[in-house]
């Protein structure tokens, strides 16, 4: 079953926060670093490539300050979106990639977004650093007890989906 979480600090075991600018270089840098076996950055629901963290950073900054809340509340949010050793063998990349920006394009519509796959763990799973103000308006990201369940329960039916088909398909070989 697919699990959309917001990454807590293992310490506090709260959802981790980004009030300034070097922790969300530090957040920008880990979606983006070492154990990043791919990934692009949202702008405008477009994927972007050859941007570096230093620029995605002053986005996020930019978007703030355009609509006057540079000096108040997270800077961004920060999502994990983890599949199962099974679903990770019945989804190519692409189509994780795609199951990525369908959950920006419906939650966080109007929010730039830095999305990477990581494999550092027996798992394929997303990370996720959405800016907490919208281009658009510089609404914030408000968030609500049930989105996370929503999300993941979607994305375990779209792969239920899919893997139907695909056992569909063999069957009739």
């Amino acid at each position: 079953m697919a699990i959309f979480i917001e990454a807590v600090d293992k310490n506090t075991l709260k959802a981790c926060e980004y009030y300034k600018k070097p922790d969300l270089f530090n957040l920008v840098n880990y979606v983006l670093g070492s154990h990043c076996m791919g990934g692009y950055y949202l702008l405008l629901g477009i994927p972007m490539y050859g941007v570096t963290s230093e620029m995605i950073v002053n986005q996020f900054l930019e978007v703030r300050s355009r609509y006057g809340r540079e000096n108040n509340g997270t800077l961004a949010h920060h999502f994990i979106l983890s599949f199962s050793e099974q679903e990770s063998k019945i989804l190519s990349v692409s189509e994780i990639f795609i199951i990525a920006k369908q959950i920006c394009d419906k939650y966080f519509e109007g929010k730039y977004a830095v999305i990477a796959m990581h494999e550092n763990t027996n798992t394929l799973h997303l990370h996720f650093a959405i800016n907490s103000a919208s281009y658009a308006n510089g609404n914030v990201l408000s968030k609500y007890p049930y989105l996370e369940k929503m999300i993941g329960n979607e994305v375990t039916d779209e792969i239920r989906r899919k893997s139907e088909t695909l056992i569909e398909t063999l069957d009739r070989m």
